[in-house]
């Protein structure tokens, strides 16, 4: 037994995380431009967040978790800001959904090569992480009292934000950017991915039969 992880990519995480890290650098869509399209286009989506009072912080991460479970569609973006603002504005949809399409296709034109320089990245990790990972979980498990086991989705994207990592909701999904070192000494790639995991895993066991050494 044991946890077996998938590797892989996901063209819409990339595409969100990477407008994610655009837009980082604030201001509004007139304001970027010394950027590319794609970047206009995230701030574009970003002016559209401030006009309906949601917060970035918490739509991005929401848009991330739907892609990573594939839960994405054309007006993905458009129904989101509904349900985080409470306000379905009919009359913004077409143009929302445009500016999801023009994101999406601009991502493609600018970073052709965003999936091989993915799976340059993944390879040095997973290996870490394979012969690593079973004393880390093993010892996590003694901790938590839970047996870790299970098929595992981790989701790579390309460093935008300083070490950005998320745990899907509900699912056995992460989702995190792959560094080629470590962010800080004290918290190898592998560390953090291993925490990752078992926090996903621990999700999906019953709060009393999890140790309270580990949280949500």
């Amino acid at each position: 037994m044991g946890v077996t992880a998938t590797w892989r990519s996901n063209e819409q995480v990339s595409c969100l995380h990477a407008a994610w890290g655009a837009t980082r650098c604030g201001g509004s869509a007139h304001l970027a431009h010394n950027s590319g399209e794609f970047s206009r286009r995230a701030h574009a989506l970003a002016d559209e967040m401030t006009a309906r009072g949601v917060s970035p912080d918490v739509f991005w991460p929401a848009a991330i978790g739907r892609a990573a479970r594939s839960d994405w569609a054309p007006d993905a973006v458009f129904r989101l800001l509904g349900e985080l603002s409470r306000e379905a504005d009919a009359a913004r949809k077409k143009h929302v959904i445009e500016i999801q399409q023009q994101l999406e296709a601009t991502f493609l034109l600018e970073f052709p090569h965003w999936r091989r320089e993915l799976e340059l990245r993944i390879g040095p990790l997973r290996m870490q992480w394979e012969s690593r990972a079973p004393g880390l979980l093993a010892a996590a498990a003694q901790m938590s009292g839970v047996s870790l086991d299970g098929e595992m989705d981790v989701i790579a994207v390309s460093p935008k934000l300083g070490g950005f990592s998320l745990v899907g909701p509900q699912q056995r999904i992460v989702c995190l950017e792959v560094l080629l070192a470590n962010a800080s000494p004290q918290t190898p790639e592998t560390l953090r991915l291993g925490w990752l995991i078992i926090r996903a895993l621990l999700r999906q066991t019953p709060p009393e039969h999890r140790s309270t050494k580990f949280c949500n």
